[in-house]
């Protein structure tokens, strides 16, 4: 609970910078990530801090329910939440108003500002269960874990459907395009192909998706 506090704390701060300082969310999200990384490479001395709660790998990673690992369990219920919260409550219509045309949002009687702090909060919150299902599965809190991973989730985004320019987009295509992200990794692996080559080829599917999408 203390790690999705503070990533719903850190996601609250980031939204307050976008609509109170009119920032563009991308460059808060790079300073952010930036801010916390140097802040947990020092706390912990650039060193992966072991983890010895059982407990805890079972829950998030290494645990199992009906023959299904904890991390597939995690995705289905995050999903299943997140599909409920977009199209079935009144909130995930004024994140898609707001996304749209905030301007014409905001005549309608929609308080954007609000609406962007929750879903940084919601972003902070999913991205802090994210690094707690990285540490069990490395058994470590390593403070360089997930780096280069922000490049695989836009990619598995914007596959999904999601526009960079905001009024639509889905829960379940991005996990789609998540999984479709995880298939081609393992396979350009099987290949051989080095990781350099791998990142070139995942920045030209981003930029094929987004030309696709603005059409």
């Amino acid at each position: 609970l203390l790690v999705l506090g503070a990533g719903a704390a850190i996601g609250a701060v980031s939204g307050v910078l976008v609509t109170k300082l009119r920032i563009p969310s991308f460059l808060v999200t790079l300073g952010m990530l930036s801010i916390f990384s140097g802040l947990a490479l020092t706390i912990t001395g650039t060193r992966p801090v072991s983890i010895v709660d059982d407990d805890f790998s079972d829950l998030f990673w290494n645990g199992s329910f009906l023959g299904v690992q904890a991390p597939i369990w995690w995705t289905i219920v995050l999903t299943a939440a997140g599909y409920y919260l977009l199209h079935q409550m009144p909130y995930g219509r004024r994140v898609y108003a707001t996304g749209g045309n905030a301007v014409a949002a905001r005549f309608s009687g929609v308080r954007t500002d609000g609406v962007k702090i929750f879903a940084f909060v919601l972003s902070g919150m999913t991205a802090s269960l994210a690094g707690l299902m990285l540490a069990a599965r490395s058994t470590a809190g390593n403070p360089s874990l997930g780096a280069g991973l922000e490049l695989d989730v836009i990619a598995a985004v914007i596959i999904g459907g999601t526009s960079l320019f905001g009024g639509y987009g889905s829960i379940v295509g991005s996990v789609v395009g998540a999984i479709f992200i995880g298939i081609l990794g393992f396979g350009l692996l099987v290949l051989g192909l080095s990781t350099s080559i791998q990142e070139v080829i995942k920045g030209a599917i981003i930029i094929i998706a987004v030309s696709l999408n603005r059409r």
